[in-house]
């Protein structure tokens, strides 16, 4: 990847010189180039507070690495790679000082084992303490439109997820309208057939269905269509209408014949119940997720169908079976901190590097979020401990001493950014080497650089003859138009 202009130089060159064998690689089985970790968050305030912290250590346990192979859940539980953040907090006033913090925790890996996500979301994984004691921690849940893929952290579109501001469509006493439709079709050479459903409505209401399909507006009317397998059994589809019910349905199954839309033969979608309800009452409904509060539920229902909303449309491509997927757990918890006195609190839980092999070893990115520590009145001493055996190569924090057994770093004040990191197996980094292949990189590159050596030289040789033979008949054409004058000038024939 990182010589990517190199290939796009080469696809410009003579047929010639590109038949050339510019070397091949062959990727170890099982292993991506690239696996994306997820980044370490510490506890966060969700209210102003007069409490400031005098001092913060961020321990970083890191004595080995996640092999970065998709689904592994035994090499996934076996890593042990995780942070503690220890925080001192002083009050300076004369009254008792209730803090209330929340800390993130769902960020995974995308190399996490989904079939076992609960495993990894397991309460003994991540602690909370206060002064040394455990602390009584409330679950919380909150969308997250990734998925357990992970992304950048950002504190105040999380804290406006967990403390939502009231909802204003979604009512818990909004009517809504549940049809759902018996779906069959004989099957014809295994094929499956679309069945399409169009109707009136209008801006005032969000529908959205048990399955995911296309839509298209035409002549004022809504089209939902939904492509399906006959499996000779009956399916079933719903459709979900909030608000404003929609007017004027029809339904129809078909399938294509050399690109060209038929009704269907021997197939029939059949309305088997309509029912009416309220927005809290399917919530509850379509509530799967035990750990999920109701009320987490229902925000994040709400988010999960306006971010599936097709452009200009009241209408949702979200799931409900999507939602399952895509909430981000949270710590909800109360510290007290004394009048004129000091309470010491440790969050901790485990990190996930992102893994990449763009040089001759493994490298093993680890990212801590620092912003959310912004919020406090006053952030003092930052000692940052990273306890590995292995070699820090790069940091976006400059200034750390090796000791033994790791690496420390000392701020008197909060830095500005996050702190990221290298490590890596080996001291030495050579550019241009994968560790995944049979072969290395080198071996392209190098005949890739003789390759337009080559080239280059030959042009220069070519521009270099061409300027001189140029340069040559020239002076044949002078030499020659001079004695042609002369030779006229002898004989009187000089024309004026």
């Amino acid at each position: 990847m990182r010589h990517r202009g190199i290939g796009a130089v080469l696809l410009a060159l003579p047929l010639s010189a590109a038949a050339f064998s510019v070397g091949t690689e062959r990727a170890a089985a099982g292993v991506s180039p690239y696996r994306e970790g997820a980044d370490g968050v510490g506890a966060i305030l969700t209210g102003d507070s007069g409490v400031e912290i005098e001092r913060a250590h961020l321990l970083l346990t890191l004595d080995s690495f996640p092999d970065g192979t998709f689904g592994d859940a035994d090499g996934f539980f076996a890593y042990g790679g995780r942070f503690t953040a220890e925080y001192t907090f002083l009050n300076n006033s004369e009254e008792d000082a209730t803090l209330r913090l929340v800390l993130p925790f769902g960020a995974l890996p995308d190399y996490a084992p989904w079939d076992r996500i609960q495993d990894a979301y397991a309460p003994e994984r991540y602690t909370v303490t206060e002064n040394g004691r455990p602390v009584e921690c409330t679950l919380r849940h909150t969308y997250n439109e990734n998925g357990f893929m992970p992304d950048r952290f950002d504190p105040e579109v999380g804290l406006a997820r967990l403390y939502p501001a009231p909802r204003s469509f979604y009512g818990d006493d909004l009517p809504v309208h549940v049809y759902t439709y018996e779906l069959q079709a004989a099957a014809e050479g295994g094929s499956g057939a679309n069945f399409a459903l169009s109707f009136e409505g209008s801006g005032k209401s969000r529908i959205f269905c048990s399955e995911h399909f296309n839509f298209s507006v035409r002549d004022g009317r809504g089209k939902l269509s939904h492509y399906f397998d006959c499996t000779g059994e009956p399916q079933t589809f719903t459709v979900y209408v909030l608000g404003e019910d929609i007017l004027d349905i029809q339904t129809e199954i078909f399938r294509y014949r050399d690109g060209v839309a038929e009704i269907a033969e021997r197939a029939a979608a059949t309305l088997r119940s309509e029912e009416r309800m309220t927005f809290s009452a399917l919530a509850e409904s379509l509530h799967t997720l035990s750990a999920v509060n109701v009320e987490d539920w229902k925000n994040a229902l709400v988010e999960h169908i306006e971010k599936g909303r097709f452009p200009d449309a009241a209408v949702s491509n979200a799931t409900p079976r999507d939602l399952e997927a895509c909430f981000m757990p949270w710590y909800e918890y109360s510290l007290t901190v004394p009048a004129g006195g000091r309470t010491v609190s440790a969050v901790s839980s485990p990190i996930y590097p992102t893994v990449e092999n763009t040089h001759s070893q493994l490298l093993y990115r680890y990212t801590y979020t620092l912003n959310p520590a912004q919020c406090w009145s006053k952030f003092g001493t930052l000692t940052i401990d990273i306890d590995t055996p292995y070699y820090l190569s790069e940091s976006s924090l400059l200034g750390f001493t090796a000791r033994e057994g790791g690496y420390t770093l000392t701020r008197e004040k909060l830095p500005l950014g996050d702190l990221s990191f290298t490590l890596s197996a080996e001291e030495r980094i050579e550019d241009g080497k994968n560790a995944y292949t049979d072969r290395e990189d080198d071996a392209p590159l190098i005949t890739a650089i003789v390759i337009l050596g080559t080239v280059f030289a030959a042009a220069v040789t070519v521009v270099i003859v061409l300027t001189v033979q140029s340069r040559k008949r020239k002076r044949r054409r002078e030499e020659e138009e001079r004695r042609l004058m002369q030779a006229r000038a002898k004989e009187g024939k000089i024309d004026i």
